[in-house]
């Protein structure tokens, strides 16, 4: 009963034809763990690793080679922007384009009014170098004075620039520095110190007495003095500007008149453009730019002094009233 004594029927699988018992399945199909072997891992990063070390070993060792030819034959190795040149001794044919250096010229030319100078006396000067910032000096021949230098601007209306202001001490805004009553101009141009009332230039320290072996003159006493080529017949009075007031002594060898002398010596100019003056018994003429005077001695008329003023590299003349002053000092000695 229940199903005793019946005979039970396996569970059978088929496949195809056969039937196979499914206890028979899993026994065929299940390795035994002892035969069981756990799949390789791929180690894709340290492949892609070691290739990228092998490229970059290569690169090294063919930078290593080419900058050791370099270091052989420089001649192979063309730096940026220069045409390569063919370095080969020997060889002929070959264009040498390599980039030369360009060379910069500079001339260094003076926009100065200069001397009056006669042609058949050429008075072309050495540079000066001033101390203490090194101007440099240039007296050349140059009989042209069509092109005035315009006085330095006069700030307090004394005749002073601001330069000789500086130069003498006195107030730049103050026309009268000492309250004398006098401007500071004109008591420089009368031999008084205009720093102090009714003290004379003679007595003071702002002048400095210039003794010549044929005349006399007096000069800042700030000022360099220096005689050119060891003579002193050309003397220079040279400012820390760079500015100077030069001296020359001219031969007349034929005694002429100072009109007759100019008018040899520079036919291009007519005498009646210059100004007539007299100087401490001296003749003279000076130039139409005001910055040339000629003196001649009536009694000895075998020299011409001529005292010109030269602004150098300035556009404006600051030392007008101390060339005048200069001037109005000067006195030969024989």
């Amino acid at each position: 009963m229940f199903g005793l004594g019946k005979k039970q029927k396996e569970k059978k699988l088929k496949t195809g034809d056969s039937e196979f018992d499914s206890q028979i399945i899993e026994q065929v199909h299940v390795m035994p763990a002892r035969f069981y072997v756990a799949p390789k891992k791929r180690h894709a990063g340290v492949i892609i690793i070691i290739v990228a070390g092998v490229i970059l070993i290569g690169a090294l060792v063919v930078a290593g080679y080419l900058l050791n030819q370099g270091l052989i034959n420089p001649g192979s190795i063309v730096s940026p922007g220069t045409n390569q040149t063919n370095l080969n001794p020997g060889q002929t044919g070959v264009n040498d384009n390599s980039n030369q250096p360009a060379v910069n010229t500079n001339q260094n030319v003076n926009a100065a009014v200069e001397p009056e100078v006669p042609t058949t006396t050429p008075t072309t000067t050495e540079p000066v170098v001033t101390e203490p910032d090194n101007s440099d000096v240039n007296t050349n021949t140059d009989i042209d004075t069509s092109t005035p230098v315009a006085p330095a601007p006069d700030i307090d209306g004394d005749n002073l620039s601001a330069a000789e202001e500086i130069l003498y001490g006195t107030d730049s805004v103050n026309r009268d520095s000492d309250g004398d009553g006098f401007s500071d101009g004109s008591e420089l141009l009368n031999g008084y110190d205009p720093r102090q009332a009714g003290k004379s230039l003679a007595d003071s320290d702002l002048f400095t007495n210039y003794p010549n072996a044929a005349y006399s003159i007096s000069y800042p006493s700030r000022w360099r003095v220096r005689e050119l080529a060891g003579i002193d017949t050309e003397v220079i009075f040279q400012s820390n500007s760079g500015e100077f007031i030069e001296v020359l002594i001219l031969p007349n060898t034929n005694n002429l008149s100072l009109s007759q002398w100019y008018s040899q010596q520079f036919p291009g100019t007519a005498v009646n453009q210059l100004t007539a003056v007299k100087i401490n018994n001296l003749e003279g003429l000076l130039s139409v730019d005001k910055l040339n005077y000629y003196l001649v001695n009536p009694s000895h008329p075998g020299s011409i002094y001529l005292i010109t003023y030269n602004t150098g590299n300035s556009s404006q003349a600051n030392f007008f009233t101390t060339f005048n002053l200069m001037v109005k000092s000067f006195r030969l000695t024989q």
